[in-house]
């Protein structure tokens, strides 16, 4: 579980790194590490890796665009500009 604190903590500003699961605050950037450092290559290791997807899930599908080499936005799945969140569940009326 010491990989989940260390990739956590190596984020990136909030609007260059975006939170991939919001359950346990995964971001990008601990998705990259370890798919470049662990050779993570499906959505199970990188939850056993990072944690993402251990929760509720929905991350699922965009851990799977990310491994493919997509955007890991796609309609209500896109991060909302003003807050970072995923604009289906924003609060914020930006999006």
């Amino acid at each position: 579980m010491a990989d989940i604190v260390d990739m956590n903590q190596a984020s990136s500003p909030k609007g260059h790194d975006p939170l991939v699961c919001h359950c346990l605050n995964v971001r990008q950037s601990a998705l990259d590490d370890a798919i470049d450092q662990h050779d993570a290559a499906s959505v199970d290791e990188l939850r056993l890796k990072t944690g993402a997807g251990a929760g509720c899930g929905s991350c699922h599908l965009r851990m799977e665009r990310h491994l493919q080499g997509l955007s890991n936005e796609c309609g209500p799945c896109s991060y909302c500009t003003g807050c970072n969140s995923i604009k289906a569940l924003c609060a914020c009326e930006v999006a």
